[in-house]
């Protein structure tokens, strides 16, 4: 999305301000086709959550992906700056995509795949293993999931994907907001409650 673009259009290109490397800005690919952009921003509007969207293209490792870039922070199909392919890092860019996601594709003939996307909900489906303060601090993009999720619902947390003692008094918070036992850990109830 162009810089001065309103939060809720799409955007391809970009305008002057996006470095010529930018994927909003239009290359030549060698055997792919010339003039061709490989970025698209998309909104966060009504039902659309690109958190949500780029979460879902990330959980499925589709080979069309370059990398997602949401709240503050960035996945990649490949390992970088000591992080993981497909690990959910911190994006040190000057625009945080707090409004909308971004989602660059590959630069070669894998992105004219027109299969559908991946995209269905991840966020709603209970993780499998109940959230609480152990030690260590359990860690993982579930943590992550339900973090974001409270802070969807106006709680202040920190999204980093550790269960540590802030968590734990934002769950007890909204278990009791809830009519839920208050124990501070995040089991099928609590995650129902909050997908909900």
């Amino acid at each position: 999305m162009a810089p001065k673009a309103a939060a809720t259009s799409w955007g391809l290109k970009g305008d002057d301000k996006h470095e010529s490397t930018s994927d909003h800005t239009p290359h030549d690919f060698a055997g792919w086709g010339s003039d061709i952009v490989t970025a698209a921003d998309f909104p966060k509007a009504g039902d659309l959550d690109p958190r949500a969207v780029l979460d879902a293209i990330r959980l499925s490792r589709d080979d069309r992906a370059k990398y997602g870039i949401s709240n503050g922070e960035m996945f990649s199909s490949y390992p970088a700056h000591g992080f993981a392919a497909w690990t959910w890092r911190p994006y040190s860019g000057a625009d945080g995509h707090f409004t909308h996601g971004h989602l660059s594709v590959v630069g070669d003939k894998r992105a004219d795949n027109e299969r559908p996307w991946a995209i269905v909900p991840v966020g709603n489906k209970y993780p499998g293993r109940v959230l609480k303060v152990a030690d260590p601090n359990l860690r993982g993009d579930d943590i992550r999931r339900w973090q974001q999720r409270m802070k969807d619902l106006g709680y202040t947390i920190v999204v980093d994907g550790v269960y540590g003692r802030g968590s734990e008094r934002i769950c007890i918070a909204f278990q009791k907001a809830h009519q839920l036992s208050p124990d501070g850990q995040v089991g099928p109830k609590t995650w129902a409650a909050a997908f909900s």
